[in-house]
């Protein structure tokens, strides 16, 4: 058993503010601490009239799909505005990424067709289109900062709507920040690219960002560190809590071993 292996050991975690309380759970199970550090801010996005349109017939499309909690929590709240009547979207399909962004959805009510619990967007645009035939329609609310690989895949079969802006967060907790300066910590924990790179923003004055130890999900964040030089100790092979928390346990575990 290996319940002290991260005992005193500090992870920052640099996700949009929310709900940290699983991962926590996970690696204090291990005697391990999450300190939260957001860097990110998450916010709804002013809609174009045309994109209102297409969010608020959103039940006119076969499929929607959703990549982010966030997708998911504003696309319910822009149908909320809409006074949408929830029931008209029984017909339509849900494709999710990630068992927390399935979870979101359940909490407004609804069950998700499909999920993918692989770790890149290339790699959930591919099975899709095993999914969705040349003949349907699928909605795709997303973020600003989200690459191309979706429309790229799936062609004419997708509509995109940016219904959230993804920025550096106006405030940041100074303490945390001279934390990282100072390296007093183990390992941050990265879950996008512009988590990533708003933290090089933040540090890079002042540290080599070479040398900060991360781990992170996906290839996509693995690779836009690896473009600024930082590698990775660790990729979560999921999408979720669970896998970041798998990816920093079986670290140190070899970690151990290699000793």
């Amino acid at each position: 058993m290996h319940h002290n292996l991260l005992k005193g050991k500090q992870f920052i975690y640099t996700r949009s503010e929310g709900d940290s309380s699983e991962l926590r759970n996970m690696l204090a199970e291990y005697g391990g601490e999450i300190i939260d550090f957001p860097t990110i801010e998450v916010t709804k996005r002013e809609l174009l009239e045309a994109e209102n349109k297409i969010i608020e017939e959103a039940d006119s499309f076969d499929w929607i799909i959703l990549t982010s909690s966030n997708a998911v929590k504003y696309l319910f709240e822009y149908w909320a505005e809409f006074n949408k009547e929830i029931s008209l979207f029984d017909n339509v399909k849900f494709a999710v990424v990630g068992a927390q962004t399935g979870e979101t959805l359940k909490k407004y009510g609804f069950a998700y067709s499909y999920i993918n619990k692989g770790i890149t967007g290339v790699e959930f645009a591919n099975e899709l289109t095993k999914i969705i035939s040349s003949s349907q329609k699928a909605l795709y609310p997303t973020g600003t900062l989200t690459g191309s690989n979706m429309e790229n895949t799936l062609g004419e079969r997708i509509t995109r709507v940016n219904i959230y802006k993804t920025t550096l967060p106006k405030i940041v907790d100074k303490n945390i920040l001279q934390q990282i300066i100072d390296f007093n910590y183990d390992m941050l924990i990265f879950t996008s690219p512009s988590g990533f790179d708003n933290l090089v923003e933040l540090i890079s004055s002042e540290v080599d960002i070479k040398l900060i130890p991360a781990t992170c999900i996906g290839t996509t964040t693995k690779n836009a560190m690896l473009l600024k030089g930082v590698k990775p100790l660790a990729v979560a092979t999921s999408a979720d809590s669970f896998g970041i928390a798998q990816s920093i346990i079986n670290y140190y575990k070899t970690d151990i071993s290699n000793q």
